[in-house]
């Protein structure tokens, strides 16, 4: 009944506040600066750095990406969205979230220097602190730094967690705009202890409610730790001829050539120093002559290739571009190349991207994909979208020779082939957004109820709807998102995900606040139990997990070009009993808070 109660509250607020004459779409506490992406050096955009889009902490959990955290910052994480790839070394993404990567790299087009401190304390000694600095030496040249840093003792035993990520990134561009140059180095590291859950005398209490002494229930494992480092350089070119510019914001070349090189070093290790009284997880590595305690990759990749387009005033269309990538690894038999090639057309209001990728060589030959994205704009700014995609890869390395103390298997599997279809809908007057999709897997590979690595000999499906809802006026600002999917029996997923969010604003003069309340829905599931030996989700069969209701509440102040923010997550806990879980074994958080500065500096 209360769940009930709750979502019907959150359907009248949505619909109430849907009505345009409510609504007001000028932000007006907004300090923009510009930025392109390395995937897209081609086209600037804004960043929004107004009090309304502060960001707390919390990397894996955002308004319309469903993850949550294990019970600790640094564990790995169980998406609520069904996103399946396993052609790649899954094993090194499982905290990503975390890490700082080259292609997640912006490069910042600023008037002025523009630097920004944050600083977040969380009452269980948690420490976050990070610092962010761009500035442009002259129109030709400029640079941005970004330093982060995790510290956090955990809320239940053995979960500290430190880590650090960095990145500099600096751009070049000739001073007729006929030559692009992309320069960036990343690091990351990430030392974080894994308790392995509940110990499974203490899960009977936590099931059962007796939740007395919910600190100090006893850890699955006693002293394990994950240890993980990423580091990597990215430099990227562009040469463009026939045509001639007066500045570089305006262009009209028509040809242009590209080259791409990356390197990247990345180990990770799961280290135990002592037994507990059930299975002992030790190290994960690879089959190889050259270690038996971590594994490990180093790639080079480089790439190249020649885009056909044209300048409009503000940015480079690249209508065709082709290229061909090679990839060179400490191991051998994940050597490969491809072919790419890329067909991007927009005319008035219609818009078609095409993507298509076929390997060529190495290990990875054969392995196709396809992409084809249609879109087009219609009375005042509404969008329709249409997305189709169709893979055809081989299984991951790791796959087939993936080792742990107590994993051992070495197959050949098939080739995984995915379908997709999914559709969008944007109604801008009501600020709707409704999405739906369909996905089918054949051949998918997973984790049986053993942890044991399995390919399913019948197709997996999955079918979304999803409706995304934004509302804003001088003193009021509501985001609905709601997501229902159904899925085949190994895909284990909620059918239902409810976000709200209600926020009250004030913006008098001088004063900039607002304050509110987060409120999430997931409904029950049988979600996949975590082995931390693989990196990797198991299916089980025994405890339903969901069912719940997580509440936040949050409050931010801007004075100046500081703002302060205060926010408490799991603001609810306790109120219907403690035994809240999304992944078996791994209690959620209780009730915490946080506080934060953001300080931003115009020099």
């Amino acid at each position: 009944m209360l769940v009930k109660k709750f979502l019907t509250i959150l359907f009248v607020i949505s619909l109430f506040s849907s009505f345009p004459i409510f609504a007001q779409k000028k932000d007006k506490d907004s300090l923009q600066i510009q930025y392109f992406s390395p995937t897209n050096p081609f086209y600037l955009e804004n960043s929004d750095t107004s009090l309304s889009n502060l960001i707390f902490y919390q990397p894996i959990s955002s308004f319309t990406n469903f993850a949550f955290n294990s019970g600790n910052i640094g564990q790995a994480f169980a998406p609520l969205f069904w996103n399946y790839s396993r052609s790649q070394e899954n094993v090194f993404h499982a905290f990503d979230s975390y890490f700082l990567k080259s292609d997640s790299v912006k490069y910042y087009y600023t008037s002025r220097p523009y630097t920004e401190f944050v600083y977040t304390q969380g009452l269980t000694n948690e420490h976050l602190p990070s610092v962010f600095h761009t500035q442009r030496f002259n129109s030709q040249m400029g640079v941005t730094l970004n330093y982060k840093v995790i510290s956090s003792e955990g809320t239940y035993s053995n979960q500290a967690t430190r880590g650090h990520n960095f990145y500099t990134a600096i751009d070049f561009h000739s001073k007729k705009g006929r030559y692009i140059s992309l320069l960036d180095f990343v690091y990351n590291s990430l030392n974080s202890e894994e308790n392995g859950g509940l110990s499974a005398d203490d899960y009977e209490d936590f099931i059962s409610g007796d939740n007395s002494n919910r600190l100090l229930y006893e850890a699955n494992l006693s002293s394990a730790a994950n240890i993980m480092r990423h580091k990597g350089v990215a430099w990227k070119n562009y040469w463009f001829c026939f045509g001639k510019t007066d500045s570089i914001e305006v262009r009209n070349y028509r040809l242009g050539l590209f080259n791409e090189l990356n390197i990247t070093s990345s180990s990770s290790l799961f280290k135990m120093e002592s037994s507990t009284d059930v299975l002992s997880f030790n190290s994960i590595f690879i089959d190889s002559t050259q270690t038996r305690d971590s594994l490990w990759l180093n790639r080079l990749e480089t790439s190249a290739g020649l885009t056909i387009g044209n300048w409009n005033r503000s940015f480079y269309i690249p209508q065709i571009k082709v290229g061909y990538k090679q990839q060179w690894n400490n191991v051998s038999e994940m050597n490969s190349g491809f072919f790419a090639a890329e067909l991007n057309k927009a005319k008035d209001s219609v818009s078609l991207k095409a993507n298509f990728q076929i390997g060529v060589f190495g290990r990875r030959t054969g392995d196709m994909n396809a992409q084809v994205n249609l879109g087009k704009n219609f009375r005042r700014s509404n969008f329709i979208g249409i997305h189709l995609s169709y893979g055809n890869e081989k299984p991951s390395f790791f796959d087939n020779y993936f080792i742990t103390n107590h994993h051992l298997w070495n197959n050949d599997f098939k080739n995984i082939e995915q379908y997709s279809a999914s559709g969008k809908i944007i109604v801008s007057p009501l600020s709707v957004t409704l999405e739906g999709g369909y996905q089918r897997i054949a051949n998918m590979i997973f984790f049986d109820i053993n942890a044991d690595i399995k390919q399913s000999s019948q197709s997996q499906n999955l079918a979304f709807l999803a409706l995304l809802h934004t509302f804003k006026n001088k003193w009021l600002r509501s985001r609905t998102f709601a997501r229902y999917q159904l899925s085949s029996e190994t895909i284990r997923i909620p059918q239902l995900l409810a976000r709200q969010e209600i926020a009250f604003l004030i913006n008098h003069k001088a004063i900039h606040a607002e304050a509110g309340l987060l409120g999430t829905y997931v409904s029950n599931f049988f979600a996949n139990a975590y082995d931390p030996s693989i990196r990797d989700y198991y299916l089980q069969n025994k405890n339903n997990v969901g069912g719940l209701i997580l509440v936040d509440f949050f409050a931010a102040l801007r004075v100046g070009s500081a703002k302060l923010y205060f926010k408490v997550d799991h603001f609810n806990a306790g109120f219907r009993g403690n035994n809240y879980e999304l992944i078996p074994f791994h209690p959620l958080t209780d009730l915490t808070i946080k506080l934060g500065i953001k300080w931003t500096f115009w020099n």
